[in-house]
Parts: C-alpha cells; structure tokens; sequence
C-alpha cells in the first residue's frame, strides 16, 4: 500500500469489526499465543493477539439474529419462539490431536 492511500477494502472491514464487533478470545496458534475473534456484520475474523494482523475470516451466512429479525417481522402478530440446533461432529478427524492446549480438535471447539 502506497503511503497515505486508504486501507483495502479487507483492512477496512476488519478495522471495523475490531472496533464495533464482538470480541472474545479465540483458541491460541499453532504457538501458543493468544487470538481474538470479532464478528461484526456477518463476518468473522480471527486475530493474532495485537488485534492487528488477520490470522483468517469467513463470512457468516445468516445469523440467529438475521433470523429472528426477520420471523418476528414475518409474523408480527403471531407468537413466535425460539428454537436452537446444535450440530456436533464427532467423526474421526475431530479426535486428531494438534491444537494446543486440548485433547483434540472436539475439545478445543
């Protein structure tokens, strides 16, 4: 990036989630060192412990949030609930052992 040019568009989103997001600690690296993860606006970044570098991000398809938003919208004279999903993998690869500080990968999750 050229001195004085604007962040990309990346830096820019992650900026923001840093400073609006949610932010709660993540599972340290491969080093043990401390990550954050932020989600802010459907996305979800992880960072080193500077809060600074991006270590990865996807996005988030649709949110609890986005859902529930848009049933009470739908059936706004109805009553609505809440109902919650939990998907746990168990297969093979989730009792690999290499996260740092955990059994194995279902631990750490």
């Amino acid at each position: 990036r050229a001195p004085g040019a604007a962040p990309s568009a990346e830096k820019q989103e992650l900026l923001e989630a840093v400073k609006h997001g949610r932010m709660e600690p993540a599972n340290p690296g491969e080093d043990g060192r401390a990550r954050w993860r932020f989600t802010h606006r459907g996305v979800v970044f992880i960072t080193d412990n500077t809060k600074t570098r991006e270590i990865m991000s996807w996005r988030i398809e649709d949110t609890g949030e986005e859902i529930e938003r848009a049933l009470l919208e739908e059936h706004s004279d109805a009553e609505t609930g809440t109902h919650v999903v939990l998907v746990v993998d168990d297969s093979g690869s989730m009792r690999t052992t290499d996260v740092h500080g955990y059994t194995n990968r279902k631990m750490a999750v």
